[in-house]
Parts: structure tokens; C-alpha cells; sequence
């Protein structure tokens, strides 16, 4: 009986062989003739060998004559090949051998289109910067010229964000792989425009040199401005963006700033369906339109919202496909509107799309109160790792809503689900999502009754950098609550998490998190001493990319705590 494979094999001969007759046997030939598998029905002619000469000439491991004939150096090429994709190295040409030679030549076609596409996608926003008079001059030659010698000490002994920025673009400088020095500097730019610094920020700009993160950027700058209050520069910096998407990127995220500011974002909203009017993808059209649904509700101007949100599903469903409800339903979810949310969930098809959509509905149902409907929408999530942070976010409302011992329950239950979670991050994550649940559960639990504990909790968290997080953050809140004795034993658990963190720049970023979490509620002492731990760790580093990103992610942990404790003492 012929297997499938050689059945694949047969159709892929049938393709390439086109009146072909077998090589002709003399004794030259003979001698010379591969060796081919045993596979019933398969056979190697001139054209099968020609192919085979053709593909692996093409993977740079055969340089003989592309001839239809077998010899040593094809024989050669062959046993490389197999010993690359990880087969029998015999030398035989087989179906195996046939496949996955198919398969190399497709993904490198593949890899070849997508370079060709990022060459014109590069070529295209080269254009377009150079096209207007505003960003011109932001096309830079690609010339970067580090400060030979420079003392960053004293910048380290009294920081401000500039001269740590300053700091890190030198760091960025001296980086030698073009896409991580633009990395670099996209971060770089961001903290600059987020602390007010728009001037040195374009200053940055000039440094990238592929024209498509400088429309990032430029869309980073506008955002950045609206971050530090500058609501009237935002705009203007958005106009300059040649590219419209990227504009549209801008407003929603500037208006998003806006609603949590209090600042009334209709005026913007108004400018970004100006602009998307020039857009001409119709699933960016019911994407954007129901994010502004979702500002605009957030703002309170509940009639704009549902203006935009009945515009967007007309849209969605004009265009024949379930793509776009899947926007329009999760926009529901996050108005708070969680049975319409499900209602058009239903005519969306993919299951990968109705996931993000079902952990809102849940979300928003126990917000509202309705833990029970919450409960059977977590059951409709089939991936453990979304339904197990799910049941975390509902523990956590029905203990808001004094109900504990379903809490309890629930968060039980998340934990079990969290056992079948494939990927170690993913695990960790749910899990430490879990361990916030388990610390908010009434009354405080010390582990009686089968209440999880929350450091029990976090003690299962196999990522380092998450466990540390954690606990810090327990401790944090043990502190307040007047448990110093409680703190002290688990910040000695944190530290020890910590040390196990591997990467410098990872620690320095939970440290940033943990400053600016202590100045989300005033504490403002904890958070200076969180910040000078981070930026003795970024000062360190003598990676020039970890340095630039580290002393970059610094600077914006002290604006953060800057603006923080003025807007305290207002």
C-alpha cells in the first residue's frame, strides 16, 4: 500500500516529471546512480535530480552542474542537507529528502518576500519624510558620532532626566547592529518627549535610520506630549506625521490621555475620524471608529459613543466579514456593555478572535456585579491561561462585593486551571495574577479554611522576575496595613527573587515599577529609594544596548515621580 507521504511524493513527481525517461543505464552511470529510498512507487529520474541539484544550489550547498545527473559532490551536498534539517545522513534521495526540500524552498521564499516588502515598506516612508517640508530634514545621512570621552558620575550622583537621557543616547551611540540601535533610540525619544524634552526628541529622531521607526517615533513624540501635559503641542506634533495611520495611532492614544485626565477629548476624536476618513482599509475603519466608541464612553459623552460604536458594526458588517465585529464587540466589552458584547460575538468566527473578547465580557460582568453570568462567559474560554487570569479579575469582585467565600472558590479554581498551562511564562503570569487575587481576598487570609495564602501564591511563580514583582508588592501592602515585622519577612524574600533575576536590564525595570507604584499612592520615600536601587544597576551596565534602554527607562521613572509628587502638593 502507498503511503501518504509517498502519495505527496507521487503528486510532487507528477509535477516536475513531464515525458521524462529514466536516465539511461551505462556503466559510467551506473556506478554513479544514487541511492534512493525504499518508499513503494517512488522513483529518481533526470528531472527529480535536477530539482534536487536546482534547490540545494539555491541553499548554497551545491556548486557542481545543474545537469539531471547524480555525482559525489550532489552525493555531498545531500548528506549536508540531511544532517541540516535533522534526517538520516545516508546520502539517499528519498521522499523524506523530497519534502523537506519542498519545505526550506517554500519558507525561504517566503522570508525572501518578506525582505522585498520591507524594502519597499522602507523605501515608501523614505518617501513620504522626504516629501514634506516638516520631516525632511529628519532623513538623516546615517552618520552617529559618539562624545569620545565623557564622566557620566555626576550625572548619576544628581540625575535629572536630561542629562540621563543625554546619558543614554551616548550609550545608544556606540551600539553596532542598526535595528537595536534603533531600539535604542526609539525608547530614548519617548522618555525625552514624555519629560517635556520635544526639541531633543527630534534631536533623536535624526539618529534612526530606518524611515519606518521614524514615523514611529514621530507618532511616540506626539503621544509622549500628550503624557506630559502639553495639550496643545500634542496636535501639532501629529500634523507633522506623513504617515495618515500613524496619525490616527497618535489621536487615539492622545485622546485616550485625555479621557483618564479629565480633559475633554472631542476635539481630537474629531480630528481622527477627519483623518480616517483618508484611509481606505475598511477593517481600520470599524477598528478605529470603536476605539473612539470606547474614549468617548470612558469621557462620559455616552451619545458620541454610541454613535460611533452603531457606525462601526454598520461598517463591520457592510464588509461581509466577521473580522471586523470582532472589534466592535470587544469595544462593547469595555464600554461596559458585555451582553451586546456576546450578542455580536456570535457572528464572529474565528475562535483565536472571540477569545480577547470573552475575557472583556467576563471582565465587565463582574465589574458590574453579575459574577454568576461572569462565571459561565469564563467557562466559554477554553485556553487556560486566559480563563485562570479571568477567574482572578472575578475572585477579586466578588470579594469587593463582600461575597469571600465564593472568592475563595473562584480563586481555587484558578489555580487548578493554572496546572494545565503549557508555556512557563504564560503559567508564571497567570499565577502572579493569581497572587494578587488571593492578597485582596476577605478577610485576610493567613492560609485557614483552604484560603490560599498570598506568598503560598507567589512561591509558585517559576519566573523570577514576576515572583520578585510579587513580593514586593505584597510586601508593600503588608507595610501599610501596619505588618512591618510581616513586610520585613517577605522583602527578604524579594530581595532574594531579585538577586535571581539574571539580566541587569530586567531588574532595573522592576525597580522602575516598583518606584512608581510607591508614587501611585504617595509613598513617596519608598519610591526614591526603588528609583536609586534601579539607577545604581543601570549605571553598571557596560552593554552599550542594555546601558541606553536601562538609563532611559530611569530618566522616566524620575519624571513619573517628579510629576507625581507635584501634582500631590497642588
Amino acid at each position: 500500500m502507498i503511503t501518504r507521504v509517498a502519495r505527496g511524493i507521487l503528486a510532487l513527481a507528477a509535477a516536475l516529471v513531464v515525458a521524462t525517461q529514466p536516465l539511461a543505464a551505462t556503466a559510467v552511470e551506473v556506478a554513479a546512480r544514487p541511492a534512493v529510498d525504499e518508499t513503494p512507487g517512488f522513483e529518481v529520474d533526470s528531472e527529480v535530480i535536477t530539482k534536487v541539484q536546482k534547490s540545494l544550489a539555491g541553499f548554497g550547498l551545491y556548486d557542481g552542474p545543474v545537469d539531471g545527473r547524480w555525482n559525489r559532490d550532489l552525493e555531498r551536498a545531500v548528506r549536508q542537507f540531511q544532517g541540516w534539517v535533522g534526517l538520516p545522513v545516508d546520502g539517499r534521495i528519498g521522499a523524506e529528502l523530497i519534502e523537506k526540500i519542498k519545505n526550506r524552498t517554500q519558507i525561504n521564499g517566503l522570508l525572501r518576500r518578506l525582505d522585498d516588502t520591507r524594502h519597499s515598506d522602507r523605501e515608501s516612508a523614505r518617501k513620504a519624510l522626504l516629501s514634506r517640508v516638516e520631516t525632511r530634514d529628519l532623513v538623516g545621512d546615517g552618520q552617529i558620532r559618539a562624545a569620545p570621552t565623557r564622566d557620566s558620575a555626576p550625572c548619576f550622583r544628581e540625575p535629572s532626566a536630561r542629562c540621563l537621557l543625554a546619558e543614554a543616547a551616548e550609550s545608544a551611540k556606540a551600539i553596532h547592529r542598526d535595528e537595536l540601535r534603533d531600539w535604542a533610540f526609539g525608547e530614548i525619544l519617548t522618555a525625552q518627549a514624555r519629560a517635556g524634552l520635544a526639541d531633543d526628541a527630534i534631536v533623536t529622531v535624526r539618529f534612526i535610520r530606518d524611515p519606518r521607526l521614524t514615523m514611529v517615533a514621530l507618532r511616540d513624540i506626539a503621544r509622549g506630549q500628550a503624557v506630559a501635559g502639553n495639550a496643545d503641542e500634542a496636535p501639532e506634533a501629529v500634523a507633522i506625521i506623513p504617515d495618515l495611520e500613524k496619525q490616527v495611532e497618535a489621536l487615539a492614544d492622545i485622546a485616550t490621555i485625555q479621557a483618564k485626565r479629565n480633559i475633554d477629548p472631542r476635539d481630537t476624536i474629531d480630528r481622527l475620524l477627519i483623518v480616517l476618513g483618508s484611509i481606505d482599509d475598511p477593517l481600520k475603519q470599524v477598528a478605529y471608529r470603536a476605539r473612539a466608541a470606547v474614549i468617548a464612553a470612558r469621557a462620559g459623552d455616552s451619545e458620541t459613543a454610541r454613535t460611533l460604536i452603531n457606525a462601526a458594526e454598520r461598517r463591520a458588517r457592510r464588509t461581509g466579514e466577521g473580522g471586523g465585529l470582532r472589534y466592535v464587540a470587544g469595544a462593547l466589552a469595555e464600554m461596559e456593555k458585555p451582553v451586546k458584547a456576546l450578542e455580536v460575538l456570535e457572528d464572529v468566527p474565528d475562535q483565536s478572535d472571540r477569545v480577547p473578547i470573552l475575557v472583556k465580557a467576563a471582565a465587565a460582568q463582574a465589574r458590574s456585579g453579575d459574577a454568576e453570568r461572569a462565571l459561565k462567559t469564563a467557562d466559554g474560554i477554553a485556553e487556560e491561561r486566559y480563563r485562570a487570569i479571568v477567574l482572578g479579575r472575578i475572585a477579586t469582585a466578588q470579594s469587593a462585593a463582600g461575597d469571600c467565600d465564593a472568592a475563595l472558590g473562584t480563586v481555587n479554581q484558578a489555580l487548578a486551571a493554572t496546572d494545565a498551562i503549557r508555556f512557563p511564562y504564560a503559567r508564571a503570569y497567570a499565577v502572579s495574577r493569581l497572587a494578587y487575587a488571593a492578597a485582596e481576598i476577605c478577610p485576610p487570609s493567613d492560609g485557614a479554611d483552604g484560603v490560599p495564602r498570598p506568598m503560598d501564591v507567589a512561591g509558585r511563580i517559576e519566573d523570577d522576575r514576576l515572583r520578585a514583582e510579587v513580593q514586593w508588592e505584597i510586601a508593600a501592602r503588608r507595610r501599610r496595613a501596619g505588618d512591618n515585622a510581616g513586610a520585613a519577612e517577605i522583602e527578604a524574600l524579594a530581595e532574594e527573587s531579585t538577586k535571581a533575576i539574571r539580566s541587569d536590564l530586567s531588574r532595573v525595570w522592576l525597580f522602575g515599577e516598583i518606584a512608581e507604584g510607591h508614587a501611585d499612592v504617595g509613598e513617596f520615600m519608598e519610591a526614591r529609594t526603588a528609583f536609586e536601587r534601579g539607577l545604581a544597576i543601570a549605571a553598571a551596565i557596560d552593554n552599550p544596548w542594555g546601558r541606553a534602554r536601562a538609563v532611559a527607562r530611569m530618566a522616566t521613572t524620575l519624571v513619573v515621580l517628579t510629576d507625581t509628587a507635584e501634582s500631590a502638593s497642588r
